[in-house]
Formats: C-alpha cells, sequence, structure tokens
C-alpha cells in the first residue's frame, strides 16, 4: 500500500467522523502522524479541495471535491440501473446487440450490454475499455467534445490502426466529429472489429455534456436489412428518456430530439 494515499485516505475518513470539523491537535491525536507529515497533509488536502480549513474556528472538514467525487459516483451506480430498462426496449425492437459507455479521457468504457437474439453477434464484455475515436459509441461521444478538447486528447497526429476502416489521423477524426455533428449520429464501419457495423448517439446532460452514450452493433452482412434512420430515431428516443430520468430537464420536440442543437442530439462543443 502507498503510504501517502493510506494517509489521505485515514483522514479523510477522520474528517468525516468528526462533522463539526476537526482541530489540527484532534488529527494528530486520531492520526497518530508525525506533525510534520500531517501539516503538509493538510495543506495538500486544503489546496485540492479535499479539505477546508476555517480560520475563525481552526477547524478542518471535508471538502466541496469530495462532495463532486461522491456525487459522480452516486450518478455512476444510478446511470446503469435507470438506463437498462431501455437499452433491453431497443434490444427487444430490434433484436441486436445494444451497448452503454462512457467516456475516460479518450477512451470509453462499457458499463452495460443487452445482447443480440441472434447467434452472430458482437462479442464484447462489460468493464471492457477501447479506443474512443475507433467506435460508433465513442465517436458520438467526442462529437460532444470542442476541437482544443480534441487536441488535449490526441496530441499525435498519427492513430492507431486497428482495421482498414479505422481512421488513422487526429484531422481526419476531426472531420469526422464535424460530419457526425451534422449527421446527428455516429457510425462505426468496421473501425475497430472487422464485420460489426453500428450506430450511436449521446445521453446529454441538461448543460449539453456527454453523460454516456449508448448503440446498436449489427453485423455488416445484417445491417443493409435495416432503415438506417429507423435504428437512429430508436436509440434517440431511449437516449432521451435516459436523460430526463437523469435529470435533464433541456427542450425536445415531440419526436425527442433537442430543439437548440443539431438533431437528433449532439450538441455544437463549446470551446
Amino acid at each position: 500500500m502507498v503510504k501517502s494515499a493510506e494517509r489521505v485516505a485515514q483522514t479523510l475518513t477522520f474528517l468525516a467522523s468528526n462533522p463539526a470539523g476537526a482541530l489540527y491537535t484532534d488529527l494528530q491525536r486520531g492520526l497518530d502522524l508525525p506533525k510534520s507529515s500531517l501539516h503538509a497533509l493538510l495543506t495538500t488536502l486544503v489546496q485540492t479541495r479535499l479539505a477546508t480549513f476555517d480560520e475563525n474556528t481552526k477547524r478542518y472538514s471535508l471538502g466541496p471535491l469530495v462532495w463532486e467525487l461522491t456525487t459522480a459516483f452516486s450518478n455512476q451506480i444510478q446511470l446503469v440501473p435507470i438506463a437498462l430498462p431501455h437499452l433491453e426496449q431497443i434490444g427487444d425492437r430490434f433484436g441486436e446487440t445494444v451497448q452503454l459507455a462512457t467516456l475516460d479521457v479518450n477512451e470509453v468504457v462499457y458499463m452495460a450490454k443487452v445482447p443480440s437474439r441472434h447467434p452472430i453477434q458482437l462479442v464484447s464484455n462489460v468493464g471492457t475499455r477501447l479506443p474512443a475515436y475507433a467506435t460508433g459509441i465513442g465517436k458520438a461521444l467526442l462529437a460532444c467534445l470542442s476541437e482544443h478538447q480534441l487536441h488535449r486528447l490526441y496530441p499525435s497526429t498519427e492513430l492507431a490502426r486497428f482495421t482498414p476502416a479505422t481512421i488513422t489521423s487526429t484531422a481526419a477524426l476531426i472531420d469526422e466529429l464535424h460530419a457526425i455533428r451534422e449527421r446527428g449520429f455516429a457510425r462505426d464501419l468496421g473501425e475497430y472489429s472487422p464485420g460489426i457495423f453500428c450506430v450511436a448517439v449521446p445521453i446529454l446532460t441538461a448543460d449539453n455534456l456527454p453523460r454516456a452514450a449508448m448503440s446498436l452493433s449489427i453485423p455488416a452482412e445484417r445491417y443493409a436489412n435495416y432503415n438506417e434512420r429507423e435504428l437512429v430515431d430508436g436509440l434517440t428516443a431511449e437516449a432521451y428518456a435516459i436523460a430526463r430520468k437523469l435529470g435533464c430537464q433541456t427542450s425536445f420536440n415531440s419526436t425527442g430530439v433537442r430543439q437548440t442543437i443539431h438533431p437528433p442530439g449532439i450538441p455544437s462543443p463549446s470551446s
């Protein structure tokens, strides 16, 4: 165990058990840490907003970042049970693989999956991480970011190739994301898994930020049997329903399309 990380955990736990705040001497007795180490630790915790220090009472308390992290964790826990019935509804309607994922830096993390009814289907697992630029669900999330954010995520001009269809340059990726915003949904035409096509849309928060995304993945030989617009409209309606349950109050029209942005739900990112 990393000692400094252990001390952070012990200090935050101690502060959590003292809702009125704790004096420096209380912390020193309760944690049994050297004075110099405790002082440096508390200074860092205050600077990073994990703790606060009241100049009047001379007491340390949990900081606002703890609340932000707790809220984020709570949202993660809530997302899957809220979204899963909607994924199942899409799966029942089309009989194909439906997935839910979030963006973690430049990777997507798959959080839920409803498998296809067909014997030939996408092989994937919840918890899997994949490069966002090479997946439809990842591109739906990346399309919500600004060009400045994208260059920070992809400082190199070259991107790894996984199949002949993979986008292999940052410039080409940015062009594709512009097209996704105009089109209103993302496609993956075998860019990570050969022979697997998909369409994907984001699930947006009230302030137009991507909370997650959902996708339909279909083997290429079956994809031509579907009306792509019907697939996208089905995904969009369920993404809207999930967003509403997560507290999104932004105006949508009667078909579930956000009225103030490019349909069917990918916002123009702020700079």
